[in-house]
């Protein structure tokens, strides 16, 4: 069971510059390990460059997370999509979708998704809700 107070936040950011596959892997190694302590779980999506991120834990922790972000030099364009309330958790382990620009597969990569991929199915539970929509829009737009 959920403590009281579980929420979610979605927002969308664009890289200051493209980011190589290292990089990538470093920040989910670090976001895996920051997001733990703070019982913060979600998915970071990654492609053309922008970045979309589901965050659910605690309405403090995910407000002094965004804070983080919103001053990180590494990002720009950020702009918080949707947030609210939840019930349960939709994304109970930490991972990281990502599409590679040259095509190669990051699913044996500990924490990496294949959510970007098309062919993988969006997480059934967040179906009719906005959040939903902006995933699936994201990463159709991703995979141009």
């Amino acid at each position: 069971m959920e403590p009281s107070g579980l929420s979610y936040l979605v927002y969308c950011s664009a890289a200051r510059r493209t980011l190589e596959e290292r990089e990538l892997q470093t920040i989910l190694a670090t976001s895996r390990r920051n997001n733990a302590v703070r019982d913060i779980t979600g998915v970071l999506l990654y492609g053309d460059g922008c970045f979309l991120q589901v965050l659910e834990g605690p309405s403090m922790a995910l407000s002094a997370v965004f804070d983080r972000i919103a001053n990180d030099p590494r990002h720009t364009r950020i702009e918080k999509m949707v947030s609210g309330m939840l019930a349960r958790r939709h994304f109970g382990e930490w991972s990281m979708g990502y599409r590679p620009l040259d095509g190669d597969s990051l699913g044996s990569i500990p924490g990496f998704s294949t959510l970007m991929q098309a062919e993988s199915p969006l997480p059934e539970s967040w179906s009719g809700h906005p959040v939903y929509t902006l995933l699936k829009s994201f990463r159709d737009r991703s995979g141009r």
